[in-house]
């Protein structure tokens, strides 16, 4: 049986659906750009909080001014609630430009709640956020959230603590690119995402029909794993081969973003660091070009597809999984 706390969601959810062998492929056209600078990799570390939080109480989350994306309003309030949440108010989450989307567990053990961006500048202080988002049963099947340019859910698409640790990903990965060059212009959408960024068709510049938020990118199951240089690489590689990516939000500059975890516990960032601390880290600038990790991504992104027949009923393209089904959760 499967604990929801690691790997939450139906079995039948989308982001637990391998690539089926009815998937067609149609080449992505993703490719390093070193114009200024080269692509960097960064994670777009998702807050999220879906240990067991039974008989715990919650707290008020304050809406900021703002659109949230004006880092000296993130710590203040107008003054009234627009949610209540679980949280460790110990823990702070500064004032940055981060996404900072949150996913968190209620205590009733079914219910995540969702918003972006969630603060909480001082220790014991209040929590802001600005939008709050679809609330999703951990039991469920809805995997929609608090990324604004796609509307999807870091609970489902985020790498997990413990996935590296355990050399398998067993969902689809969330990632961002610059939809300057990639989001198609005309400003549509993919299942499963039920929206794209508000500011297209000006910050969208692609040409590619497939290529859109919602989109399921793969490698083709040809894809010689072997060639890569890193443990790291192979098990990213691997996801890529049997669950794919699906595009979430918009990087708004040359950089590869992949969606990872992190609570007051730890990240995968810094499980990453612990686990290979011969390579560079996960996330990688342009400085970091001779680094086998970054070689390796470089490689598969440049490699990937669009799963062009994904949609409701033919999830992963349809036909038979790659890989079986998850088991039901049994908590």
């Amino acid at each position: 049986m499967r604990n929801k706390h690691e790997l939450p969601l139906a079995s039948n959810a989308y982001n637990n659906v391998a690539i089926g062998s009815s998937a067609q492929y149609y080449p992505a056209g993703i490719h390093l750009i070193c114009s200024g600078y080269c692509t960097n990799l960064r994670p777009d570390e998702d807050i999220i909080l879906l240990e067991d939080h039974s008989g715990q109480g919650t707290y008020p989350v304050y809406q900021m001014p703002g659109n949230g994306w004006d880092e000296q309003n993130r710590c203040n309030d107008l003054g009234f609630t627009i949610d209540n949440i679980w949280f460790p108010k110990s823990w702070i989450i500064p004032a940055n430009g981060g996404n900072n989307s949150l996913a968190v567990l209620m205590p009733d053990g079914h219910t995540i709640k969702q918003n972006q961006p969630i603060t909480n500048c001082t220790v014991n202080g209040h929590l802001t956020s600005r939008w709050i988002d679809d609330q999703i049963d951990i039991y469920g099947t809805n995997v929609y959230g608090a990324h604004g340019g796609s509307g999807l859910s870091g609970a489902a698409f985020a790498i997990k603590k413990g996935e590296f640790t355990a050399g398998i990903i067993r969902h689809v990965i969330g990632v961002n690119l610059d939809a300057h060059v990639y989001y198609n212009s005309n400003c549509s959408y993919h299942y499963p995402a039920k929206q794209s960024d508000g500011y297209c068709p000006n910050g969208y510049g692609g040409s590619n029909p497939y290529f859109k938020p919602g989109a399921r990118l793969a490698l083709l199951p040809t894809f010689n794993l072997n060639n890569l240089r890193t443990q790291p690489g192979r098990i990213l590689g691997r996801a890529f081969i049997d669950y794919g990516l699906v595009v979430g939000d918009d990087t708004t500059w040359n950089d590869w973003a992949l969606w990872s975890e992190q609570d007051n516990t730890g990240s995968v960032v810094g499980e990453f660091s612990q686990l290979w601390p011969d390579l560079d880290g996960f996330s990688l600038n342009e400085n970091h070009q001779s680094d086998p990790f970054y070689l390796d991504m470089v490689d598969m992104m440049s490699a990937l597809y669009i799963v062009i027949n994904d949609g409701p009923s033919s999830m992963g393209g349809g036909g038979t999984p790659r890989v079986p089904a998850l088991p039901a959760i049994g908590n």
